[in-house]
């Protein structure tokens, strides 16, 4: 299995990276998705937070990763601007999900956690270990 995922994404790496910026933003999360793949077909529970901008990787990752669980973190654009230690936000960055860079948002995650200051952190925590618990 391991060396499938592999000969897969190297074909697919000589395609995306023929695209330009976009093709290799989603070559490194398709390379994410395959290690932890790997992982998960091995027994263990994996834990990666990443921006995924692509409905394409996400959806490789349900068909593809055992136990996959997309837990999607939103906040408003205003949140995001209030919290911008860098100024990434306020000073409209070209390359920020969200920003300057199109984002495919989620459409289907498992779970939805607002970020948006209504619960505290470890409401937030609280949240998605009852989910966990419940198998949601």
């Amino acid at each position: 299995m391991a060396e499938e995922k592999r000969g897969h994404l190297d074909k697919e790496a000589v395609l995306l990276l023929n695209r330009g910026r976009r093709g290799l933003r989603h070559l490194v999360f398709g390379r994410t998705a395959v290690i932890i793949a790997l992982l998960a077909a091995q027994g263990f529970t994996v834990v990666c937070c990443t921006i995924s901008m692509f409905h394409s990787v996400r959806a490789w990752n349900r068909a593809n990763i055992p136990g996959y669980y997309e837990v999607y973190i939103q906040a408003s654009m205003d949140t995001l601007r209030q919290r911008d230690q860098k100024g990434l936000y306020s000073r409209n960055a070209e390359n920020v999900a969200g920003v300057g860079l199109q984002v495919e948002m989620p459409s289907t995650p498992d779970l939805i956690l607002d970020n948006n200051g209504q619960s505290t952190p470890e409401e937030q925590v609280a949240l998605l270990c009852r989910a966990a618990k419940e198998g949601v």
